[in-house]
């Protein structure tokens, strides 16, 4: 990046801490958090799990680019995304343009823990044959981040270091 930064996109797959991790970093770096996810819901009217059964994720994904080009304009913020809002290219090339895209990186069987009591809201974590294989391949996407942070310690942790990687970019 070579623009001074003033947006931070956190990334990863769901329960990677993204939500957590955006609250640390509004307290750290005096900027507002917004969660995709949050907004997409208020957009949709719906909670995301029915709107996804009812209408599929092509809208549902059209929602969520919506909230997305909601805060392009919004500066001095930290954007927890949902764990599918950096896959394509659209989403991926509009986030790397406007701030600081940041992959929190956990392995999976962490993740598969802290989603154990989370089965009921994420049909997926049911299904740990088909959240391997949906993990595996979201990680590419991933990959294309800025900056790959090891995201198994506690949120406050995985923020200080976030911020020291910002503060390189001021």
């Amino acid at each position: 990046m070579t623009q001074k930064v003033d947006k931070i996109y956190l990334v990863g797959f769901m329960g990677a801490g993204k939500s957590s991790v955006a609250q640390c970093l509004e307290a750290k770096t005096k900027w507002s958090a917004l969660d995709i996810d949050a907004l997409t819901v208020e957009r949709m009217g719906s909670p995301i799990a029915p709107f996804f059964k009812k209408y599929g994720e092509a809208h549902f994904r059209q929602m969520e680019r919506g909230a997305l080009l909601s805060i392009l304009d919004v500066r001095h913020v930290v954007v927890a995304t949902g764990g599918g809002a950096f896959i394509g290219v659209e989403n991926s090339h509009l986030m790397l343009c406007d701030g600081l895209v940041v992959w929190l990186d956990v392995p999976l069987p962490v993740i598969s823990r802290r989603l154990e009591h989370e089965r009921d809201i994420r049909p997926l974590a049911r299904d740990e044959v088909a959240m391997a294989a949906f993990y595996e391949k979201r990680r590419s996407f991933y990959e294309k981040a800025h900056v790959r942070i090891d995201a198994t310690k506690s949120p406050e942790d995985v923020a200080n270091r976030i911020q020291r990687v910002w503060l390189n970019c001021l």
